[in-house]
């Protein structure tokens, strides 16, 4: 067995107690980015989800005024009925 004189051992121990402390922090800054792309990611979510719905809104206005105008049009008198009138 080796044997370590006394400021050996502190050493060492001391080299432990900073790696278990990188590693908690490793893992504390792990923990932190994880949370703040889960907020990310549902900033994003939302922002779509309002984006889809103003969409949907834009088409559907879209989609009344196209048969607004189908209606007009059925309603007015052909151009060559005019025409032929003249």
């Amino acid at each position: 067995m080796l044997l370590m004189k006394p400021w050996h051992k502190l050493a060492a121990q001391q080299i432990v107690e900073l790696k278990l402390e990188h590693e908690q922090e490793k893992t504390h800054l792990f923990q932190q980015h994880n949370t703040e792309k889960d907020c990310l990611v549902q900033d994003h979510e939302r922002e779509i989800e309002k984006l889809e719905k103003q969409l949907r809104a834009a088409m559907t206005e879209h989609d009344n005024k196209i048969l607004e105008f189908r209606k007009r049009d059925a309603q007015k008198e052909p151009v060559w009925l005019r025409l032929s009138d003249e």
